[in-house]
């Protein structure tokens, strides 16, 4: 018995250490400008796709823009029409599709496809959580 009971405390601390973590990271990226965010993301690109000189300024000013554009459309998410919401979503995939393009003209074929599995990777994980949170809520109602 006091094992068990070890086992599970042990359990929920290590969760709530990976919470705590999760809380500190989103803060963190919470309180970066548009621009600091650019610069983080065009690094990782920079190091993930090997990209020269020239094509990480390029990237970094499109992030900047994106990330500006999605900094302005977060502050006018609440209160609206479903009217408005999927003019948000059409305006979303619009950027979507500008982003891809504008990254097919900046990078490599090669890099362009390691771009792309990177960013199927990253709807998929996104997608997952959203539905893990959907569950979670479901099972608390």
């Amino acid at each position: 018995m006091l094992i068990i009971m070890a086992i599970t405390t042990l359990a929920v601390t290590a969760q709530q250490k990976d919470d705590s973590k999760k809380h500190h990271r989103k803060h963190l990226m919470e309180s970066l400008t548009p621009e600091e965010k650019a610069e983080m993301q065009s690094k990782k690109l920079t190091l993930d796709l090997n990209l020269n000189n020239a094509q990480q300024s390029k990237i970094k000013e499109l992030l900047v823009d994106a990330h500006k554009e999605r900094a302005t459309k977060a502050k006018t998410k609440e209160n609206l029409t479903d009217a408005e919401k999927l003019k948000l979503k059409s305006d979303r995939l619009d950027n979507q599709i500008a982003m891809k393009r504008a990254m097919k003209d900046i990078l490599t074929e090669e890099q362009f496809s390691k771009w792309e599995k990177r960013q199927s990777h990253r709807m998929r994980k996104f997608k997952s959580r959203k539905e893990a949170k959907k569950h979670h809520r479901n099972r608390e109602n």
